[in-house]
């Protein structure tokens, strides 16, 4: 089977999920629809400005700016991508909760988790 290599570099837009979560490297090789599998990729190496570390285990803390060497299968890569670009997904992948993303659905939230058990729909 063919074997991908591809950096990643952490940017400063993911640093927010960083800021609530922490986040070691093996969240970045899980799959983003179910976050109990794991990507068929592994971490070769991580270079920080003032360290370089080879194969980190999946709990090593991640930091903005660090930049990471993946190996990879094929798809692993389109993936993990998707986890880099989207905010509401590397926060699912990191805490295992899927917020409500709309106003609506935060405002119903909300309303219903305010209302007395005895107002409340069986």
């Amino acid at each position: 089977m063919p074997v991908s290599a591809a950096g990643a570099r952490l940017r400063r837009r993911l640093s927010t999920s960083f800021h609530r979560h922490k986040a070691g490297s093996g969240f970045l090789l899980r799959r983003p629809s179910r976050r109990e599998e794991s990507l068929p990729a592994v971490v070769l190496f991580l270079q920080r400005t003032d360290a370089a570390f080879e194969l980190p285990d999946d709990d090593f803390e991640l930091r903005p700016g660090d930049q990471l060497l993946f190996a990879g299968r094929e798809g692993a890569r389109e993936e993990q991508q998707a986890v880099l670009r989207n905010e509401k997904l590397r926060d699912y992948l990191l805490t295992g909760q899927d917020p409500p993303s709309s106003w609506l659905w935060r405002w119903l939230k909300t309303r219903r988790s305010t209302r007395p058990p005895a107002a409340r729909a069986p």
